[in-house]
Formats: structure tokens, sequence, C-alpha cells
């Protein structure tokens, strides 16, 4: 799972440098919650970081990470929670 999440890295990184520009005194972690279906789809994406919910960061990775395809899998999995730090 985690080796989907770092593949994109670069795009996850433009946001932390979009964020620092557009909200430089917003920084933390902000945690984010997924499901992955057996297909490898993403769904349910959800910010977990109250203070966070609004914030550009939130807005940019809520995206990227319904973007993600992971790996099908048999049976159905919990949900993810997935810190970024920025």
């Amino acid at each position: 799972m985690q080796e989907v999440v770092l593949a994109n890295k670069p795009a996850i990184a433009k946001c932390v440098e979009d964020q620092r520009k557009k909200e430089p005194g917003v920084k933390g972690t902000l945690l984010m919650k997924w499901t992955i279906l057996t297909s490898g789809k993403v769904s349910n994406v959800s910010v977990q970081t109250e203070e966070l919910k609004g914030s550009y960061m939130a807005g940019c990775v809520g995206p990227l990470i319904k973007g993600l395809t992971f790996p099908r899998h048999k049976t159905q999995g919990e949900p993810i929670t997935f810190p970024f730090k920025f």
C-alpha cells in the first residue's frame, strides 16, 4: 500500500509546496482515510484531521488519493488511515 502512495510522491510534494505558498502559516499532519476496493480502486476518501478539513492541502491530496490504483486483491480490507506531514 505504501509503495503506491510513495510512487506518487512528486504530486504530493507539489501539494505541500503549493500549501506553503497559499497558506504559509498552516502546517502539521493531515490524516486521510480511504478504502481500497478489491478492484484496486479507491473509495470513501475523507479528511480525519478536523482542523485541516478546509485547508488547501486537504483539497489537493484528496483528489490524488481518489485517483490512485492499488493492486487487485480477493478480500475487502479495512479502511486505511495515512498521515501526510507538511
